[in-house]
């Protein structure tokens, strides 16, 4: 029998999450700001507001793009603060660890359970339910939010307490996009002295790298790739990184490097596109 289930946001990734949840008999109650996204999902039920749908849910999922979205969802009038006591937020969305440790503590102030569950995977792992959940909270929190967390995660991983979560999901993510960043710039090198791209693939190909060229060499250079993660996400995500380890005085050069790249990319126009493009714009330069 299926659950009712809260959902706040639906881009691309709550989008995905919601049709597989809905696929998988559960009821879901939805909101976003743009209202006609909810619309578009057949068989969601609309909510007028945030604290509606903890209301009508008793749980709600989040998946909003940055820190000023959790920001608006906790001050909004009928926001999550206005929610039941009793009621429990999972934030399944990529904050930064300060961002996150202040809505769970105004969260607390009202009687709200609150657990990190950022999730590893992008929409197409999501629509079939197999992301990766990192989670993090109080122990009782985090029992409860698991039920939940189980119908669109094939894994969980448990991180702590608050914001630990969110600190290994900013790792994570630092780790995937520098190691593109630095693909792109392998094949620049090899394109630009004009020797054949060819033997850089076999070479990675027969190395511990070969992982790396599987996961993203095709993808990055094709001239056009659906938007799994937007690039300005992405940034965002590296920023994040930086804001988060300036807070413990951990140099981050690496990311630091790869976070211009991705600023640069946008600069030019590609903040909508997959973040492929980052490494793509390098890869693909004139040949000089």
């Amino acid at each position: 029998m299926g659950r009712t289930i809260g959902l706040i946001g639906l881009g691309l990734m709550g989008g995905a999450v919601a049709r597989h949840l809905l696929e998988k008999g559960h009821r879901v109650i939805a909101w976003n700001r743009t209202p006609g996204k909810v619309e578009a999902i057949e068989g969601l039920e609309r909510a007028n507001t945030p604290s509606e749908v903890l209301a009508r849910a008793g749980t709600a999922v989040l998946l909003i793009s940055d820190d000023r979205a959790l920001e608006e969802l906790l001050d909004a009038e009928d926001g999550l603060l206005e929610a039941p006591e009793g009621s429990l937020v999972i934030n399944s969305s990529t904050n930064t660890p300060a961002a996150s440790l202040r809505a769970q503590r105004r969260l607390a102030e009202a009687g709200i359970g609150y657990v990190e569950a950022p999730v590893l995977g992008g929409p197409p792992v999501a629509r079939k339910g197999e992301l990766i959940g990192i989670i993090a909270g109080e122990e009782e929190a985090k029992k409860k939010a698991l039920a939940t967390i189980g119908e669109y995660t094939r894994k969980t991983v448990d991180a702590g307490v608050v914001p630990g979560a969110m600190v290994v999901k900013l790792a994570m993510n630092s780790l995937f996009f520098n190691t593109l960043i630095a693909l792109g710039e392998a094949a620049q090198l090899v394109a630009r002295w004009n020797a054949p791209l060819e033997a850089l693939v076999e070479a990675g190909s027969s190395t511990w790298t070969r992982f790396l060229f599987e996961k993203y060499y095709d993808r990055m250079m094709a001239d056009e790739h659906p938007v799994g993660f937007r690039l300005s996400m992405a940034a965002k995500d590296l920023a994040y990184f930086i804001e988060a380890s300036r807070e413990k005085n951990a140099p981050a050069p690496l990311t630091s490097g790869s976070l211009q790249a991705f600023l640069e990319a946008a600069r030019e126009g590609l903040g909508g596109e997959d973040y492929s493009r980052a490494a793509w714009r390098l890869a693909k330069g004139p040949r000089r």
